[in-house]
């Protein structure tokens, strides 16, 4: 569970820049919106977390950072801005579909400590948030890619 806190703390690093980044512009606001859903299940899986684990995830937080901190350099030295969005959306893509099979894993364990949450919820909003975020990688696509290629 630490693990999917540790890449839940880095999309939330990811969307704050992005949204910052492209403020004025349709990606900038579609990230701000992301931002508010992924931090509300960040909350609830910080929740569930403190409920079932008691170890430090002291680790894979500072790990979560220097990814983090990374993922900035890289795309930070794209020359294309389209393609530093396409790859940050597509680092969002995997990591909700990821955040999808987690809710979808726990919702099938027959454990008391699990409950308290609706899992059917959680899982429609995470696909609906997956669904989201590749159709505007998709439409990022062949501006970023084609100008990536070369």
């Amino acid at each position: 569970m630490h693990d999917h806190l540790a890449g839940a703390a880095l999309a939330i690093d990811m969307l704050k820049r992005f949204s910052d980044a492209r403020r004025h512009d349709p990606l900038g606001e579609f990230a701000a919106e992301l931002l508010v859903e992924i931090e509300e299940d960040h909350q609830q899986l910080k929740q569930l977390a403190s409920r079932v684990e008691t170890r430090s995830a002291g680790f894979k937080k500072w790990t979560a950072r220097v990814m983090e901190k990374l993922s900035r350099l890289k795309l930070r030295s794209r020359k294309s801005n389209d393609l530093g969005a396409f790859e940050t959306l597509e680092a969002l893509c995997l990591g909700i579909f990821g955040k999808a099979a987690l809710w979808t894993a726990l919702a099938s364990v027959n454990d008391p400590r699990l409950g308290g949450l609706h899992y059917p919820t959680l899982i429609r909003r995470a696909h609906q948030q997956h669904r989201r975020v590749e159709q505007m990688r998709l439409q990022l696509a062949q501006s970023a890619l084609a100008r990536g290629a070369s």
